[in-house]
């Protein structure tokens, strides 16, 4: 049987949870539309997330005595963690991109350091 506090404890964790779900969807969805600037506000956000889901965990978890509490704690976090799996790819195909310009930003300089001092190009013929 869990007790009154225990269940007050397990409520909150579930809103922190929730709050987070929320907040992972906004992420999805900005990075789906392109890089934001908002990254390093971002990572203040989820480091201040992770840490209250955390202290949550660490009151609900000893007292713990309810299969349906359990249940329903664990269907939460592997929610919490498919959004961190689909921004973890959405941040991978991102680096890939960014990669990928960066190669042919190297290249066009390249082609034009072929263009520098003392090299004229004759195009009148």
């Amino acid at each position: 049987m869990v007790d009154g506090e225990q269940v007050v404890d397990l409520e909150l964790l579930i809103r922190v949870m929730d709050d987070f779900r929320i907040m992972q969807a906004e992420h999805i969805t900005a990075m789906e539309g392109g890089l934001p600037d908002e990254i390093d506000l971002w990572c203040r956000q989820r480091e201040t997330a992770f840490r209250a889901i955390k202290e949550q965990l660490n009151r609900v978890l000893p007292g713990l005595k309810s299969n349906e509490s359990a249940g329903r704690l664990q269907d939460n976090l592997a929610q919490v963690m498919a959004g961190e799996d689909e921004l973890c790819r959405l941040t991978i195909a991102h680096r890939e991109e960014l990669k990928k310009e960066i190669g042919r930003m190297r290249q066009g300089r390249n082609a034009l350091q072929g263009y520098g001092p003392g090299r004229v190009v004759n195009r009148s013929r």
